[in-house]
Order: C-alpha cells, then sequence, then structure tokens
C-alpha cells in the first residue's frame, strides 16, 4: 500500500513541473522532425503548425520554427497550445516572428493569445 501512495505524488510533482518556456529547437536526443512529437508528449497541441513546415526555417534562432501551415486562418483553432499554466503571480510572454513573403499593406494577420 505504500508503493501505491507514493507512485501517484511523483507523477503529481512531474506534472506541476510542465515547460513553460521553448524555443522549438533540437536538442540532446531530439531531431527536428522529432521535436513536435517530443512536446506533444509534454501536452503541448499544435493546431496547423509544424516544425519548420515544408522544410522553411525561418532562422529566428537556433534550428526550429513552428511555422504556420496554409490551413491555419483567423476562423479555425490554429494555433499553439501550451500546458496549462498555473500563474500565481506576474507573467512574461514573449516571441519572435516573421514573415516568409511580403504582402500589401491593406492584407491582415493576425495573431491570438490565450491564457488557460
Amino acid at each position: 500500500m505504500f508503493k501505491l501512495l507514493i507512485l501517484p505524488a511523483i507523477f503529481s510533482a512531474i506534472s506541476v513541473v510542465a515547460e513553460t518556456s521553448e524555443n522549438f529547437n533540437s536538442r540532446n536526443g531530439v531531431t527536428i522532425p522529432n521535436v513536435k512529437a517530443r512536446l506533444q508528449n509534454s501536452c503541448w497541441s499544435f493546431h496547423n503548425f509544424d516544425v519548420n513546415q515544408n522544410g522553411w526555417n525561418p532562422g529566428l534562432e537556433g534550428d526550429g520554427a513552428m511555422v504556420a501551415n496554409i490551413e491555419a486562418t483567423k476562423y479555425n483553432y490554429s494555433g499553439i497550445y501550451t500546458p496549462v499554466l498555473n500563474v500565481v503571480s506576474d507573467i512574461t510572454v514573449s516571441f519572435d516572428y516573421v514573415f516568409n513573403e511580403n504582402f500589401s499593406a491593406a492584407s491582415k494577420r493576425w495573431m491570438k493569445i490565450c491564457l488557460a
């Protein structure tokens, strides 16, 4: 019975330490093609986004970036969703972005940031 009580406590402690900082680059033992799967195994969710979509690396920093595919529109649920956060004080959100082509001033682009 003692072992059964310790095991859930260990899993609870692990789930509290979910990543909230990510650069989408490769790392020891995780190549670019495996970054998305590794993050999904850590409760990240990606809708119409992939690492270096179609081989395009925007070169923001490092060797990887999340890139939207053509189906990412403002009216669907496209996006990058982090694990649920427990925010108990101030939080800073920052990101870098780049477009892969020029567009006219009349064109619109949008970005939603939601905190769960």
